[in-house]
């Protein structure tokens, strides 16, 4: 526990949930500043943090308000970031993500390096942001820059050197991403806000918001709605505001009618609008040993994803 507590300054908790009794190993309350992941420009204020065994991981987070598998412990190979509520289903693959609120990554999906907003539904079996190879190299093989074989010859010292960490892939608020669809991530790109990609798409530049595409590669087939329903939705913001907050305080948002949802968004002052915020707190997990580090934090600048450096 001693490792866990170095370079972490312990003082008065101004916020938080209680993770107390929730079968966590070291819990500690506090309040700090801090970056979350490497190469971020957030800044954070630690509220609570533990260790979790991995057979009480699921259990933990529904008590924070989340679904998650226990067999994310398997394959949580990077930092994962998530506001409440999420669903993180069985079998998935992450590293480096950040999810948002009312947002779900579903079944044997593999997710890297990946900053994904509030509202977003991501369909079984998606790849996204997958780590690329050399093709100009004499192999495309990681032979040629890891000690990939390791237990077949732990003394091999690869000659070379390759950044395969793949670039930051954002899906922008309540975009929707069909089952097995692939995003390579051989380069930086946003699926926007509002779009539809469509099942078994090949991702391989910039997805305009609000538009549905299709096809290997991925191409537009139209725009869900006409300029001015567009227009009325992106001054709205309504992705920033949580539904259950608004419903509470008597607003009941029809979601098969948008523009009578930006008109009662329109028509609360700003008091009550601020009121109804998604939360700023976000639960980052991680692999630590056998056990998973689970940590509560809020977030007090705009989030940037970040992965290693390649």
């Amino acid at each position: 526990m001693q490792k866990l507590l170095r370079g972490y300054p312990r003082i008065v908790a101004q916020c938080g949930f209680d993770l107390s009794g929730f079968g966590a190993r070291g819990f500690i309350r506090g309040d700090m500043d801090g970056t979350s992941q490497s190469n971020s420009q957030a800044r954070w204020a630690l509220t609570n943090k533990a260790l979790v065994e991995p057979e009480q991981l699921a259990s933990t987070m529904v008590r924070l308000g989340c679904r998650v598998h226990r067999s994310l412990v398997e394959k949580l190979y990077g930092m994962v970031t998530v506001s409440r509520p999420v669903e993180l289903a069985a079998n998935l693959e992450l590293n480096h993500v950040s999810l948002g609120a009312y947002s779900y990554i579903s079944e044997s999906s593999v997710v890297w390096h990946a900053q994904i907003g509030n509202y977003v539904s991501v369909a079984r079996e998606a790849l996204l942001g997958m780590a690329g190879h050399p093709i100009d190299w004499l192999s495309p093989s990681p032979v040629g820059y890891m000690n990939f074989f390791r237990e077949h010859a732990s003394d091999f010292v690869p000659q070379s050197r390759f950044g395969f960490f793949p670039q930051l892939t954002r899906i922008e608020d309540s975009a929707w991403i069909g089952a097995r669809v692939t995003v390579p991530g051989n380069k930086a790109l946003t699926i926007g806000r509002g779009a539809v990609v469509a099942a078994g798409s090949i991702v391989t530049k910039d997805v305009p918001a609000y538009a549905i595409v299709a096809g290997n590669p991925a191409r537009v087939i139209r725009m869900r709605f006409d300029d001015a329903t567009i227009e009325a939705l992106e001054r709205s913001r309504w992705w920033q505001y949580d539904v259950v907050k608004l419903q509470r305080a008597g607003v009941l948002l029809d979601f098969s009618k948008p523009l009578a949802c930006v008109a009662k968004l329109e028509a609360l002052d700003e008091g009550r609008l601020d009121s109804c915020l998604i939360s700023t707190q976000r639960i980052q997990l991680a692999r630590q040993g056998p056990q998973v580090l689970l940590q509560v934090v809020d977030r007090v600048a705009d989030e940037t994803a970040a992965g290693p450096k390649n």
